[in-house]
């Protein structure tokens, strides 16, 4: 995903739960309230929600964002998001979380909606608004473009919201 883009969480996974050994890191799935029942390593998305939300993003024009010194036009996609307590610019740690999820979001809070709905059996979609490259320099993307990516993902689920 790109700076300006939706993406639409296709399945979600917590990988701040964890284990780490001296073999390496691993993440794990969280628990129900039980502490007993686990959760599954990945949440998946609503299909009805996801949907709503492909076609949603067929019909709208977001504005182009000016990133790096380019022009582009931002785009409406599905993806797995990685959620973590982790704001992390090293890009080598970051393409080996990519390699080994899946994700090509990287965000801190998505988990933990899709961890209480899942819980709750209602259905949910991650709608997040890219701000920046999950790279070195992130945080000073973020502070620029966050206004713009918040803007992008709202226009997407008030589009949703209206064929509810």
């Amino acid at each position: 995903a790109n700076p300006g883009d939706v993406v639409l969480g296709t399945r979600i996974i917590n990988y701040g739960f964890a284990q780490l050994t001296d073999q390496g890191y691993s993440p794990w799935p969280t628990y129900q309230p039980d502490y007993v029942t686990k959760n599954p390593l990945y949440f998946p998305a609503d299909p009805d929600l996801l949907r709503r939300a492909l076609l949603a993003g067929k019909s709208i024009d977001l504005p182009p964002l000016t990133f790096d010194g380019a022009t582009r036009q931002p785009e409406v996609i599905q993806g797995v998001i990685e959620s973590e307590d982790v704001f992390s610019e090293v890009g080598a740690r970051n393409e080996a979380v990519r390699a080994e999820t899946g994700a090509n979001t990287f965000e801190e809070e998505g988990a933990a909606i899709a961890q209480t709905c899942f819980q709750l059996n209602i259905p949910f979609l991650v709608v997040r608004g890219i701000s920046n490259p999950a790279a070195e320099n992130g945080f000073m993307f973020f502070q620029a473009l966050s206004p713009q990516a918040a803007e992008n993902a709202e226009r997407v689920v008030l589009e949703v919201l209206k064929g509810l």
